[in-house]
């Protein structure tokens, strides 16, 4: 798969419960006339493998005692559920997010898109 991250946060690929974070790409898409550097990454798609793809409005989000959610518990996460096919993943993901954030409202925009290749 060739792949180019526009200065977003990276998704996670999983396979075999080794994750690879997806950062080849360039910076943010808009913020410049002519983009400094653009680089294409390529990997190999085993089967099995899935991918989790998020905006920073998920890792970014605060409960109610001001923690962040974090990268690292999104990771955490992915590593122990990834087995999961996707509606099952983005469902407990859900409640999973919605017990740390507690009784604070989301402050920003939050997608996930996760999928399998089989």
């Amino acid at each position: 798969m060739e792949y180019l991250n526009a200065g977003h946060v990276p998704p996670f690929l999983v396979h075999n419960d080794e994750v690879e974070s997806l950062e080849i790409g360039s910076t943010l898409l808009g913020i410049f006339e002519e983009l400094p550097k653009i680089q294409f990454g390529c990997i190999t798609i085993k089967p099995n493998t899935t991918i989790v793809s998020f905006t920073d409005g998920l890792t970014e989000m605060e409960n109610e005692e001001g923690e962040q959610f974090g990268s690292e518990r999104l990771l955490q996460f992915t590593r122990n559920n990834y087995r999961l096919g996707p509606d099952i993943f983005n469902k407990i993901l859900y409640d999973y997010v919605s017990k740390f954030k507690g009784n604070v409202l989301f402050n920003d925009d939050i997608s996930v898109l996760t999928g399998k290749f089989l």
